[in-house]
């Protein structure tokens, strides 16, 4: 597997990349209710849906505007092999279709949730593990967190995110964010079943968020000018 690695100029290079490009390529990022506020002495770790490229770039900007915690992020290992700058930001890879590699990377995970020398981390993983179309029903959702919250033995913030790219008003596509409460979880605590029902129902409650409530989304982030204006 591929670790992460936390090198300052990397991270700073990325973000001023990272704004840029975001800036360039959407109309503007909105969020749907409150924004959660995990504990500050238990690392959290971030459940999104996975549906497009942009993922982790997302997830990245949401760090940037609201949690501003150290950041680490699961990406699979075909891809990060290709861009390995990457695991100078806190990428870290895994390999589903290895089974003693993908042991490893779980390992790894628990450990970095115990690692507190950079800050308290906070963990992306995409519970569905592999890019999937928005409408995919049943989620289809690996057990990876539920390995995870095993060997780590210890609580941590779970926060579930909702994230639908929409290009209908405007020229450029529209991100929509929507969250649950942050809970504290254990090993002991985490139903899996129960899990994988509240993150559909996130995309459900963002969908309909989207259509139905689309004048109550709060802009945060706002990106290039397009023909719709």
């Amino acid at each position: 597997m591929i670790k992460a690695q936390k090198i300052i100029w990397a991270e700073k290079l990325f973000q001023f990349y990272m704004l840029r490009l975001l800036k360039k390529s959407f109309y503007s990022f909105y969020t749907f209710g409150e924004i959660p506020k995990p504990k500050n002495n238990l690392p959290t770790i971030l459940l999104p849906n996975h549906s497009t490229w942009w993922d982790g770039f997302f997830i990245y900007l949401l760090n940037h505007c609201f949690f501003k915690r150290t950041t680490y992020l699961m990406m699979l290992e075909e891809h990060l092999s290709k861009h390995k700058f990457f695991s100078k930001i806190g990428v870290f890879s895994i390999n589903p279709n290895n089974s003693k590699s993908t042991i490893k990377t779980l390992n790894y995970t628990a450990e970095l949730l115990k690692n507190q020398k950079n800050g308290v981390p906070q963990i992306c993983i995409f519970p569905q593990g592999e890019l999937l179309a928005w409408g995919t029903r049943p989620l289809q959702v690996k057990k990876g967190i539920e390995v995870i919250l095993k060997k780590y033995q210890g609580d941590v913030n779970l926060v579930l995110v909702g994230i639908k790219v929409e290009s209908i008003r405007e020229q450029l596509p529209e991100v929509f964010f929507n969250f649950s409460d942050s809970s504290t979880v254990n090993y002991e605590n985490f139903n899996f079943t129960d899990f994988t029902n509240k993150l559909e129902n996130q995309l459900e409650k963002l969908n309909h968020k989207i259509i139905y409530e689309r004048e109550t989304a709060k802009p945060f982030y706002s990106g290039k000018k397009s023909l719709g204006n």
